[in-house]
């Protein structure tokens, strides 16, 4: 499945980061100065905002990452706020000077 992410970049990749996570093409433009994430809890946003972070610490950025979150579904799933909040907390101690 990653082929096809990897194809749906081939054309941005100029003048940006790209970097390769378990086969997986990550494209960061180096201009930004600022990324917002929508921070769910879940494995899929966190490892996203975990795979920017680190993109931008390794390349010494000058850029911050923000999260929000929302309890979309707190009738389901009505951990969702705090895990979310924790892995907000582990972000935020993780990377200080990126996570905002």
């Amino acid at each position: 499945m990653y082929e096809v992410n990897n194809a749906l970049y081939k054309d941005v990749k100029e003048g940006r980061i790209v970097e390769t996570f378990s086969h997986l093409d990550i494209v960061f433009d180096p201009s930004w100065k600022k990324v917002g994430v929508n921070l769910s809890g879940g494995a899929d946003s966190a490892l996203l905002t975990y795979f920017v972070c680190t993109i931008i610490e390794k390349h010494k950025l000058d850029c911050t990452v923000s999260a929000i979150t929302y309890q979309r579904c707190w009738e389901t799933r009505p951990w969702q706020g705090y895990v979310s909040e924790q892995v907000f907390a582990w972000l935020k101690n993780r990377f200080p000077n990126i996570v905002t």
